[in-house]
């Protein structure tokens, strides 16, 4: 594993595993219910779609957090490529497949037309007043503290750049950073399958819009934050330079990639974000297997991934 991997990835991905332990403490336990969302039925499918997610993610560089909120908020024409191509692979692999239906989608109708749609395996509520402005101090605090360690390290003051402090500090950052992007994921609804299977599904009564809006508001903070950034620092606090996107090279590996992940995450409605907190859940509420349930889902997501690479490493040579 590369130091990058460990300093940076690990803890991001250890900040997203424990959402479910941080909730509770949040107030806002009934985000995730114990054990994380049921999933898709059929052990099959969901080992194939999950592989899929985890190859197609691979090969492609990315995917709805990578591409869809880091690389479009960077204005990387890559990632405006890759995300129309899972999008469009995403609602056609849910659509033939009727994901609604293995995840219990059912419709409520009034006078002949739908009225809600409902999901058997879900517990959330709307948002209460309370909760909305337990949601507008948890992004404050974040964004206070975020700021004073950026403070502290550019100025050299207590963190010094490249000291061993500075290091754990950044991989406390990245932990930080992925609860905090786990939290929103509950609270946007994303961590529950049904609420992208029912997006994807657009032709039918139960069409959910939701999942488009929460990506529209996250791009809208995004993309002027990076570039207020960017204008106002001439590199990371942590880093020597800041990641540009790539000039073009719009590659066969980028749309296979997006195309491959796109019909896996249209057959489970399940995406690496979610996949981690739900994960997470499953953890801490004990209910974790390797043979079915989160538990497999990670496991092929793993084979995706490893799979993913040993192509990559093939193409890479043939070249």
């Amino acid at each position: 594993m590369s130091k990058e991997f460990l300093s940076e990835k690990m803890p991001c991905i250890v900040g997203m595993l424990a959402t479910s332990t941080v909730l509770p403490h949040l107030g806002l336990s009934h985000l995730l219910p114990a054990g994380g969302f049921e999933l898709i039925e059929g052990t099959s499918r969901l080992a194939l779609a999950l592989f899929l997610v985890g190859f197609g993610s691979k090969l492609g560089g990315g995917c709805t957090s990578g591409h869809g909120l880091s690389g479009i908020g960077r204005l990387s024409s890559r990632s405006i490529v890759n995300v129309c191509t899972f999008m469009i692979f995403g609602a056609l692999a849910a659509t033939m497949f009727n994901t609604n239906a293995l995840l219990h989608v059912v419709t409520e109708t009034g006078k002949g037309k739908a009225v809600a749609a409902v999901n058997a395996i879900t517990n959330t509520a709307a948002a209460t007043q309370a909760d909305k402005a337990l949601y507008g101090k948890i992004i404050a605090s974040s964004l206070a503290g975020f700021a004073t360690i950026a403070y502290l390290a550019k100025s050299d003051i207590i963190i010094k750049r490249g000291s061993r402090a500075a290091d754990v500090v950044k991989s406390a950052v990245h932990g930080a950073t992925g609860v905090l992007f786990g939290v929103g994921l509950c609270v946007g609804g994303m961590v529950n399958p049904a609420k992208v299977s029912t997006f994807f599904q657009f032709t039918q009564s139960t069409w959910d819009p939701s999942l488009a809006v929460l990506m529209g508001a996250a791009l809208a903070a995004i993309i002027p934050g990076v570039m207020l950034i960017k204008k106002q620092c001439n590199a990371p606090t942590f880093g020597d330079e800041f990641d540009r996107p790539d000039p073009g090279n719009i590659d066969t590996k980028l749309i296979l990639g997006g195309a491959i992940f796109g019909t896996g995450w249209g057959l489970a409605g399940l995406c690496p974000g979610p996949l981690f907190v739900n994960l997470g859940a499953a953890f801490a509420n004990q209910s974790i297997s390797a043979t079915g349930g989160i538990g497999l889902a990670f496991l092929s997501f793993w084979v995706g991934r490893c799979g993913a690479q040993f192509v990559k490493g093939c193409l890479d040579s043939a070249a």
